[in-house]
């Protein structure tokens, strides 16, 4: 490959700077900042682009460093080559928003495919890397990367294995520590770690808490809510049993008020009767009647003499009277007791039934179940009407009795007792009516008081039960509350246990999971670091082949260029040790210039090994700044001698003409201060 011709369009400082150039030595001239760097970095962007890096980077990238000073957007440049006998022109716009490359062939000017926009698409082997390495040499960069020996090493490896440039063992190694970090971030080690810290502590939570006491809390619970239905069955029979007596008071009371209604009539009646009977009296006393008079009140004093005659014959009229009451007595009791017997019946049934149903509930239809509730209430209801029937009519019977026996005392025993005006006016009989009447509502009325009396003392009691049976449910509902709140809370605590186990769980097959895959991560390591080390181990065999015959010849060119031989040692990653007879010494140890002679001894050497025949410009950009007169002028007569390819050198100095002029060696010259006026 030979440069013929640069064209700086609009690249760093230059506009429009056109550079033609031999075929063989070429010497570009300027002094400082007149941009000798520019035009090596214009080649250089020509061939492989000008890259824009990112971040911090992009300060300093090519694409900034290199950008036109007046219009960046006009960022291009062309570059016209021979190869193999052709003559191409390259041009390339470097501006990001409009990049673009084109390969025209001038002969037939046809277009050339270049698919990834660098010139290695089209030349083989010229790759950046290698460029850098071999041919393009900046001063004070005489060394050369670490990593190009293993593009060497690649490169003989497929030289001799398969004679193609295809394996690249750099690339390898690349890609396998890539690998080798991208499985170590995606490495589970961290993820076991912390599952395993969550299921332990969730085994010590599960296994400081209370595993049961569930079924202890729901029998309790169940036995409080019965004792609250008993409790609460026993204040509706309260309730019964006051309203009961709230009606029968209703009664008395009313009964009552009838009876002193009729006494105000009787004590009415009565007093019409004493007037009349006054007025009758006058009536005899002013006509001279006083037998009658004088015989009534010899009646009333012999009653008072023999007061036996008189209770005889009221014997003889409360005989029949009490048979027949004794007879409505004993039909009524008997009724009375049928009745009463029936209902309790109908009771005890009606509870019975609801208790089997109660009983089983679980398998009886619902509807079922609330019918069988109806008619045990609806029986419950009767047999009480029936019981409350039953115990009114015999309570009347007993009144009635009561009031018998009340009104006219026992004849045997009391019948001294029974008072004059009872017995009344044999011939009349009115005024032991009207006091048998009024007698008989006294005595009614303080029956009824009594019965009164009874009633408040029982509504008392029972108020009084009430009472108890209130704060005993209170208590038993406060009880109840608690149960119930503590089964809540064991209820919500198991379900916790519960959450947590199934969170247990998961962790365990999270767990299982990050195991598998930490094991497949480790296999794949295991492989990854097998190729490596197969890998560094080929490179090592490579490197003991090939590294040799390179150390070969570096060392033939050495003494080609100084003229004295000694012997030098090419380590794996290019590092050159010097042989002082006695053992290798560094090379930092010898002066800059033959350490500089060294390293261009090994690039000339690396690039007839990558490109053989097909030799590439060597460009030298100051490179001899170290280098003195005699060793300057043996280094050129060799590139002169040896070298068959173009060379642009680069200079700040007039040396580099002075000696090819006086070797009398033909040179192509350009001066960029003269072509910038």
């Amino acid at each position: 490959m030979i440069i013929r011709e640069l064209n700086l369009t609009h690249f760093g400082k230059f506009q429009n700077m056109d550079i033609e150039l031999g075929p063989r030595m070429n010497i570009i001239y300027g002094s400082n900042e007149a941009g000798k760097s520019t035009v090596h970095a214009f080649i250089h962007a020509m061939l492989f682009g000008a890259r824009r890096m990112r971040g911090r980077a992009a300060a300093s990238d090519m694409y900034s460093r290199y950008q036109p000073w007046d219009n960046k957007t006009s960022y291009e440049g062309t570059l016209i080559f021979e190869y193999e006998g052709r003559r191409y022109r390259l041009y390339r716009n470097f501006y990001r928003e409009e990049q673009s490359v084109h390969l025209v062939d001038l002969a037939p000017g046809r277009e050339i495919d270049l698919p990834g926009g660098v010139i290695s698409d089209f030349i083989p082997g010229l790759t950046e890397e290698n460029f850098k390495n071999t041919v393009s040499i900046s001063q004070m960069k005489t060394p050369m990367d670490d990593q190009f020996s293993l593009s060497l090493q690649s490169y003989a490896a497929n030289m001799s294995m398969t004679g193609t440039q295809n394996l690249h063992l750099g690339r390898a190694l690349d890609y396998l520590k890539q690998e080798k970090r991208k499985l170590a971030r995606s490495s589970a080690a961290d993820s076991i770690a912390e599952l395993t810290e969550k299921i332990r502590e969730l085994e010590t939570d599960l296994g400081g808490g209370a595993a049961g006491g569930v079924g202890a809390l729901t029998s309790a619970l169940a036995a409080a809510q019965s004792r609250q239905k008993s409790l609460a069955e026993q204040q509706a029979r309260c309730q019964v049993s006051e309203g009961m007596l709230l009606q029968q008071e209703m009664q008395l009371k009313q009964e009552l008020a009838q009876i002193k209604e009729t006494q105000a009539k009787l004590a009415g009646e009565a007093s019409a009767l004493r007037a009349a009977a006054r007025e009758a009296g006058g009536g005899e006393r002013s006509s001279g009647c006083a037998e009658p008079q004088a015989r009534r009140a010899a009646e009333s004093q012999a009653r008072v003499e023999s007061p036996g005659r008189g209770k005889s014959e009221w014997q003889g009229r409360q005989e029949p009277r009490e048979r027949g009451e004794s007879e409505w007595q004993s039909r009524s009791n008997s009724e009375a007791s049928g009745s009463f017997k029936l209902g309790i019946a109908v009771v005890i049934i009606s509870i019975l039934a609801a208790i089997m149903a109660i009983f089983f509930k679980g398998r009886l239809p619902s509807l079922v179940l609330y019918s069988i509730f109806a008619i045990c209430v609806l029986g419950l209801i009767v047999g009480i009407l029936a019981g409350l029937r039953a115990f009114r009519s015999s309570y009347r019977s007993v009144e009635r009795a009561r009031e018998s026996s009340d009104a006219w005392p026992d004849t045997k025993d009391n019948m001294d007792d029974i008072p004059d005006y009872a017995w009344g006016d044999p011939e009349t009989g009115k005024e032991n009516t009207e006091n048998d009447r009024l007698q008989k509502s006294l005595q009614q009325e303080a029956r009824i008081s009594r019965s009164l009396e009874e009633n408040a003392r029982k509504i008392r009691r029972l108020s009084e039960q009430k009472a108890e049976l209130a704060s005993a449910a209170a208590q038993q509902n406060r009880e109840y509350e608690e149960l119930r709140r503590q089964l809540e809370k064991q209820n919500w605590e198991q379900e916790k246990r519960n959450e947590l186990n199934n969170r247990l769980e998961d962790y365990r097959e999270a767990l299982e999971s990050a195991r598998a895959a930490q094991k497949q991560i480790n296999q794949e390591l295991d492989c990854v670091q097998t190729a490596q080390d197969i890998i560094e181990a080929l490179s090592s065999e490579i490197h003991d082949n090939f590294g040799t015959q390179l150390n070969a010849s570096v060392e033939k060119t050495m003494q080609e260029i100084t003229g004295s031989s000694r012997r030098f040692s090419l380590s794996r990653d290019f590092k050159i040790s010097v042989d002082n007879s006695r053992d290798y010494v560094d090379m930092d140890r010898l002066s800059k210039g033959t350490t500089d002679q060294l390293y261009l001894s090994l690039r000339l050497n690396a690039a007839q090994l990558l490109f053989g025949r097909r030799s590439m410009p060597l460009i030298l950009d100051d490179t001899f700044a170290y280098y003195d007169d005699d060793r300057l002028k043996a280094l050129l007569q060799w590139l002169m001698d040896h070298y068959t390819g173009q060379i642009l050198l680069l200079t700040c100095h007039h040396r580099e003409e002075n000696i090819l002029e006086a070797l009398n060696f033909d040179y192509n010259y350009v001066n960029l201060d003269s072509t910038q006026m």
